[in-house]
């Protein structure tokens, strides 16, 4: 757009000048600005001659001399307007193809690669860091790094929890009323010391009161707007490599699905659409699982695959399927339970049932 605006005002000059010598000499240089982009050279041709039409009644009544530095200087924003395009683009395109391999790094459930994946994610780090506008991938990729960190420092049998074997005894006694103990998901006491050492990304406490109303609403724990912080360091233009965008991190479909636009304008990107989307998506999950690890690792894995791996495990909790569940997720629903737990104070067993 800022290119059109400064081709509208080197067009301009050639209007109030009148002169068919020098429209002709300006649009040839103007012409040349764009040696790359021949679609956009036709378009500015026949803006051009649209002024041009104007300009032959027009210099009649206003004949000024062309003031040539003022034009060269118009050509030049031209110029530079069209390489920071095409640099921003390049860029884009390059960040979208280097998270993309670590986002499909991360889905493989090979252990070891995810260890080795480590310093290729520090080197695209680094590098989307000097380009403002990464911004949104750089904040995507920054919470995902914690999964591959944590892959370098444990085993994956760390992730599966050991089963006691049962006391065989030889005289046969009553059966004893057990009450079940809550247990926090493997690595949980991890990434509560993790989370611990942060500070909480800028403007989060902001955004966290701005929403915590909207999650209220529905009956959602308020606690759980921390969910933006692992999903996209509370950044509302946060973006995957897969598409994935704003607090919450919905995709399209997901974000069509409950009720918010994507095009022409991504309501993704509005902090309380989007919050107002997630706690409706939460409560949905809620309703569905009935704990808050299940519909955590529904949010980050899907509905269906929690389901179907729930049916397979014959099990009704989080960890009776966490070993089978993708490596992601595996560490994903301790790391939003410990982000809850620094940033409230809110242990995963205090955390409030849904109130319907």
């Amino acid at each position: 757009m800022a290119v059109w605006i400064v081709a509208v005002v080197v067009t301009s000059v050639v209007v109030t000048a009148g002169k068919v010598e020098g429209e002709y000499l300006i649009s040839r240089r103007v012409w040349a600005t764009f040696p790359q982009m021949k679609h956009m050279k036709k378009q500015l041709c026949l803006l051009l001659l649209s002024f041009l039409t104007f300009s032959q009644g027009a210099a009649q009544q206003f004949p000024y001399e062309i003031d040539w530095d003022a034009v060269d200087e118009g050509v030049q924003q031209i110029q530079q307007g069209v390489e920071q395009l095409a640099s921003s683009e390049k860029v884009q395109r390059w960040a979208i193809q280097a998270t993309g391999r670590i986002q499909k790094a991360l889905g493989q459930a090979d252990w070891n690669q995810l260890q080795e994946w480590l310093p290729y994610i520090d080197q695209v780090e680094a590098y989307l860091s000097s380009f403002p506008e990464a911004e949104p991938y750089v904040d995507w990729l920054s919470q995902r790094r914690d999964y591959f960190v944590f892959a370098k420092t444990h085993t994956p049998q760390l992730l599966q929890r050991p089963v006691a074997k049962p006391q065989v005894s030889l005289a046969p006694t009553a059966r004893p009323a057990v009450a079940h103990a809550y247990v926090p998901p493997v690595s949980y006491e991890y990434w509560v010391s993790e989370m611990s050492e942060r500070t909480a990304p800028k403007g989060s406490a902001a955004l966290a009161r701005q929403v915590k109303p909207l999650f209220r609403k529905y009956g959602v724990p308020e606690e759980l707007v921390w969910l933006a912080e692992v999903e996209s360091s509370f950044n509302p233009k946060a973006q995957s490599p897969v598409g994935a965008r704003g607090l919450f991190q919905f995709m399209p479909a997901t974000a069509r699905y409950m009720g918010l636009s994507t095009s022409p304008l991504d309501e993704r990107i509005d902090p309380e659409k989007s919050a107002d989307a997630a706690a409706r998506y939460l409560a949905k999950l809620y309703g569905r699982f009935g704990d808050w690890p299940l519909t955590l690792a529904a949010y980050n894995a899907g509905e269906g695959r929690v389901s179907g791996l729930l049916k397979q495990a014959s099990s009704k909790d989080y960890n009776g399927i966490q070993s089978r569940l993708p490596s992601e997720t595996r560490m994903y629903v301790p790391k939003v339970l410990a982000t809850i737990q620094v940033r409230e104070g809110v242990s995963p067993e205090d955390l409030p049932e849904m109130v319907k």
